[in-house]
């Protein structure tokens, strides 16, 4: 189910081995070192998120198998982002996933001076 609300709904998370392949086609092998797999969680659609920790700013950054980037959502869904929104999130610690005006589906404007 998805709505212009909230995003995919994760229907199930999953412990297992950390899967190392999307951080490493995103980051590279030099930053990936820095990151923490935290879990796989599966979306309503099949779709396979892998969660990745930094280890300094505690941030997170969700990748698909693709190397997709997603948003999570206070409702705890979560939503396709541009790769470079979240790259850009993590880099200037801000925590990917937090509520804010969701980027890249056209222009905005900053609120603030």
């Amino acid at each position: 189910m998805t709505c212009s609300a909230c995003g995919q709904i994760a229907v199930s998370g999953q412990t297992s081995r950390p899967v190392w392949g999307p951080l490493l086609g995103v980051v590279g092998e030099r930053l990936t070192g820095t990151f923490m797999w935290m879990q796989a969680i599966r979306l309503e659609d099949g779709t396979r998120i892998h969660a990745y920790k930094h280890t300094e700013t505690r941030c997170y950054l969700y990748l698909s198998d693709a190397g997709e980037a997603y948003e999570r959502l206070p409702c705890q869904s979560f939503l396709p982002l541009r790769l470079d929104y979240a790259l850009e999130d993590e880099a200037n610690e801000t925590t990917v996933g937090h509520p804010r005006q969701l980027r890249g589906s056209g222009p905005t404007e900053d609120a603030g001076p």
